[in-house]
């Protein structure tokens, strides 16, 4: 199959009490109509509360820099600008149980561990781990949200993994490295707000 450069959207339901795009609830859009992928990186710059609109980076730059996407399957590379379709806002709202994804339990010495749950897609228990780890090991008193998610190798929703709080800057920013058996394959930015 072909990575296509073309623009698309995605329209992403709010999740629980969030009111903004769930950065798992993209990177599961993203799998679904993307893999199976060699590399995927999500960067967000700021909170999206609308449809959410990819134009490729070589097209004309869109209204608001929202974030950006790059998606490798092969030799081909390609990456896409996030903005947002402020006249589609998201109506849609999803239950999810963030705290049923991972348990405080898990975290040892800066690093928690993360099996398959039912319903739950990888993306779904890296964040919600990543947030256990960070609040577990810092308890920073801040609001945690994802600003990049990045693997360098397709992981797919049965797989296992460990999550290592590799840095911090303060309060600010938390940097996690994603290791699937023993080895690492992607990392997770924070910021607290």
């Amino acid at each position: 199959m072909t990575l296509q450069h073309i623009p698309f959207h995605l329209d992403c339901p709010f999740r629980e009490a969030r009111s903004y795009v769930h950065s798992a609830s993209l990177c599961n859009e993203l799998t679904a109509r993307f893999a199976p992928y060699d590399a995927m990186s999500l960067v967000l710059r700021n909170w999206m509360t609308s449809r959410v609109c990819f134009t490729p980076v070589d097209a004309p730059r869109p209204k608001s820099g929202s974030g950006h996407v790059t998606i490798t399957r092969g030799d081909v590379t390609r990456s896409w600008e996030l903005s947002e379709d402020t006249d589609m806002p998201v109506v849609r709202r999803d239950s999810y149980d963030e705290a049923a994804l991972a348990d405080p339990a898990d975290v040892t010495e800066k690093t928690i561990h993360s099996e398959p749950k039912p319903g739950a897609t990888v993306f779904d228990r890296l964040i919600a781990a990543n947030k256990v780890l960070i609040n577990k090991e810092l308890n920073p008193g801040v609001k945690l949200i994802a600003a990049k998610v990045s693997l360098g190798r397709f992981l797919p929703n049965d797989a296992p993994f460990d999550l290592e709080l590799a840095s911090h800057m303060g309060t600010r920013i938390f940097k996690s490295r994603i290791l699937s058996n023993g080895t690492s394959c992607g990392e997770l930015v924070f910021y607290g707000e």
